[in-house]
């Protein structure tokens, strides 16, 4: 009777050991494996573009043999896609991802279907103006009903909609600025660079990464100034539509010696909550753990750590990022 309880001890043991170590081995197995994934993010030759790349590449450094295929989108169509789970993440900005989870403005309805992964760079508003107007704030272009031959970015894009958010808490609108003498154009920043030193705009709207090097080069040849927005404005700016403060130092642009308060959105990086958890977690590891080579790919990440992935972030975290961000502390 002894030797069969010792026997049947033995087998169960063994069979415990065995069990022990298939688990191991799947758990390790399944970590090892390589993600395919997809990626939608902006324009074919433009910063996001770079961004996913980096992504990309940064999944194909921790996990060999990843694929992930980025496709272009913008702001508002890269959200729709992960809530219809058309594609697996996305670019997009803290303020359209804010709008988007409220169901205001664009959405006709909240978004239920989008979790955060990470956030990257700051994008300012900036209103470049020739400094022969002599005006130094926006509240002074706006008193003064300053004519300006204005670019106020392309349609529907994320500068020409804060600007109109902007100009609503002045009760003003696009066709307000065309009745007092402004000519507005829709134009991008390359062709923002010929045109000022052509004399054919008088000032320019952009929200971008600052510095941003077309400002600086429309300044090359022509004295231009910044535009200070209130404090005021900015609280409001904030509260209503999320944007950021934002203050730029001074003697960050050559013509500029004095620090610009305006407001700024964040690019960041979101996923369809159908995205697989395990999925989102290695995505967001390998983002993590290669945050430094990230940071090199373009200067408008130049500042990104660990600790700014979570700063501004609007919407509640993907389940698969937030596991990650619990394990190395970074939220409780």
């Amino acid at each position: 009777m002894k030797k069969g309880n010792l026997l049947v001890g033995i087998i169960l043991i063994l069979s415990l050991t065995m069990a022990t170590g298939c688990k191991d081995s799947s758990e390790k197995e399944s970590s090892d494996v390589p993600v395919r994934t997809s990626f939608a993010h902006g324009n074919p030759t433009g910063v996001w573009l770079m961004l996913a790349t980096g992504v990309a590449e940064s999944l194909g450094r921790n996990y060999p043999g990843s694929t992930m295929e980025v496709s272009p989108g913008n702001n508002y169509s890269n959200l729709f896609r992960m809530e219809e789970y058309k594609t697996e993440f996305g670019l997009t900005h803290t303020t359209i991802a804010y709008e988007g989870i409220m169901g205001n403005e664009s959405f006709e309805k909240p978004l239920q279907n989008v979790g955060g992964i990470a956030v990257f760079y700051p994008s300012m508003s900036q209103f470049l103006v020739k400094e022969k107007f002599g005006i130094t704030t926006f509240d002074e272009f706006i008193s003064q009903k300053i004519p300006l031959k204005l670019s106020i970015g392309r349609d529907n894009m994320n500068a020409q909609i804060a600007l109109s958010r902007l100009l609503s808490e002045y009760d003003l609108t696009f066709e307000d600025l065309e009745e007092w003498g402004c000519k507005l154009y829709t134009k991008n920043h390359k062709d923002c660079i010929e045109m000022v030193s052509d004399d054919v705009l008088d000032a320019v709207w952009t929200v971008a990464g600052a510095p941003t090097p077309a400002l600086m080069q429309i300044a090359t040849n022509t004295e231009m100034v910044l535009l200070d927005l209130s404090e005021d404005i900015i609280n409001t700016m904030h509260n209503k539509y999320g944007y950021n403060p934002h203050t730029l130092a001074g003697g960050s642009y050559n013509f500029a010696d004095n620090n610009v308060h305006s407001f700024s959105t964040f690019t960041m990086m979101a996923a369809s909550l159908q995205t697989p958890e395990e999925t989102a977690y290695k995505v967001t590891r390998s983002i993590c753990e290669n945050v430094e080579y990230i940071s090199l790919i373009h200067s408008a990440l130049a500042n990104l750590t660990i600790d700014s992935l979570l700063e501004g972030m609007p919407i509640p975290l993907h389940p698969g990022a937030e596991k990650y961000y619990r394990e190395i502390g970074l939220i409780d």
